[in-house]
């Protein structure tokens, strides 16, 4: 019930926040404190460990984690008998927690960062070992989010990532852009330069029949600028997408746009930074003419 409650609060409220009313701030402390407790079980079904492992990670609730670590440890030890849904979901969840739990351990900036490994790092270890022996079984999702985790759990493994990055390639075919996004992500995060891997997920956001949003356009020319692709077709479409919808275009995509282009020394289309500049900013052509004379 408990698992329950606190997944079905997590799906219907969005919890960023920064947008967040205090009154469901409030709820959320509430509800997780209040329940949190009755996870504290070892009798808990692998769907219902999951479901509370992705409620706490999408709540950002980062204030009792040794009911989080003990939900890893729990499915860990009978991962044998989960789903690899499940087993995917769950490294989504610590590696969405371990960026929320490091940023509360930060010290003030006059001393050094501290970095801590946290308790369930050992248990994803184990549990993407588990994946590994089952990648055939790895839907794109699977495997998306499994990469995407070992990237924000900074596992470098090469022998690991390759498991993965062979299944990747066999249904990249099927894969959607946020997936392939993800992908990306996560080899760039460990240092995984595969070029037969990124060669299919270009050829995949080359194709026709595949939907692409500008957030994700921006994070996959920057991830491609982080890996020194040069796919000059793939460059132009992705920076295409983002000047056709540039009202959902934000400072900080145009700048690791621009960037990426610079990164495979390809130019950046004029119009990409123009047209931001005159939709977003209210900036008239004749200003935009006036600082490009000044440079």
């Amino acid at each position: 019930m408990a698992s329950r409650i606190l997944a079905t609060f997590t799906s219907l409220v969005v919890l960023n926040e920064e947008s967040c009313s205090e009154s469901l701030t409030d709820l959320k402390q509430d509800l997780f404190y209040s329940y949190g407790g009755l996870l504290l079980s070892q009798s808990l079904s692998p769907a219902e460990i999951s479901s509370s492992l992705y409620a706490y990670a999408k709540a950002n609730y980062v204030q009792d984690m040794g009911v989080f670590d003990h939900l890893v440890k729990l499915l860990a030890s009978s991962m044998h008998i989960c789903s690899p849904r499940q087993l995917s979901q769950t490294l989504w969840s610590c590696g969405k927690m371990i960026k929320w739990e490091r940023q509360e351990r930060l010290l003030p900036e006059e001393q050094n960062i501290k970095k801590e490994d946290p308790p369930y790092l050992e248990d994803a270890l184990s549990i993407m070992k588990e994946l590994s022996s089952r990648a055939e079984d790895l839907s794109p999702a699977d495997v998306a989010q499994t990469i995407w985790a070992m990237g924000r759990l900074e596992i470098q493994d090469d022998k690991l990532m390759s498991i993965f990055a062979n299944r990747v390639v066999n249904i990249c075919s099927s894969m959607n852009s946020v997936e392939v996004s993800n992908v990306l992500w996560g080899i760039v995060r460990v240092g995984y330069n595969d070029r037969e891997l990124i060669r299919s997920l270009s050829d995949r956001l080359t194709t026709n029949d595949i939907r692409i949003s500008p957030r994700v356009a921006a994070s996959v020319l920057f991830s491609m600028g982080k890996l020194t692709w040069k796919d000059e077709h793939l460059f132009h479409k992705l920076s295409m997408i983002m000047i056709d919808q540039i009202q959902d275009v934000n400072a900080q995509s145009i700048a690791n746009t621009l960037w990426a282009f610079q990164a495979i020394r390809i130019r950046a289309p004029s119009e990409l930074l123009n047209i931001w500049a005159i939709t977003r900013l209210g900036l008239k052509p004749a200003s935009l003419k006036q600082l490009s004379e000044q440079e």
